[in-house]
């Protein structure tokens, strides 16, 4: 796997607007990534295991964020995900906690610490020992953070 490839990730957000300030933050760390609006194209372009780690918007257009991690962990893909909404509702949230190595990112939310949650998350991906407890909603459980 290529330096490129360890820092590739993969963006689910259907606002452009949103998505281009993303792709912006973590090219200014030197990430790369590969965009979607809609989890339907993300599904027809095929789920690329090189990703680093996925971020994903938990309210999409036809498929929701957790629809798709579903259907992720049928087809058998594990991947560190970075869910984000401005929509927290504790019934998502309590979905969300079913799922391993998920963290949930309210919107808004600061850019630091979203560059920060991506970095744990590509750590997490490649092995590395994870430090510190990843979710960033104070209503999850303690025990459901993680990576």
């Amino acid at each position: 796997m290529n330096v490129e490839q360890k820092r590739t990730v993969c963006i689910l957000e259907d606002d452009a607007v949103v998505r281009g300030a993303l792709v912006a933050l973590l090219r200014s760390r030197d990430y790369y990534a590969d965009c979607f609006c809609s989890a339907e194209e993300l599904l027809q372009a095929g789920f690329q295991r090189t990703w680093a780690c996925l971020i994903v918007d938990l309210r999409l257009p036809e498929m929701t964020g957790i629809e798709l991690l579903k259907r992720l962990a049928e087809d058998g893909f594990e991947i560190p995900c970075v869910v984000i909404s401005g929509h927290g509702d504790s019934e998502s949230l309590a979905q969300l906690s079913q799922f391993e190595r998920v963290c949930f990112l309210a919107k808004p939310f600061d850019p630091s610490e979203f560059l920060s949650v991506v970095s744990d998350a590509v750590c997490q991906s490649h092995g590395r020992q994870h430090v510190r407890a990843q979710t960033r909603d104070p209503h999850l459980d303690q025990s459901k953070r993680r990576f």
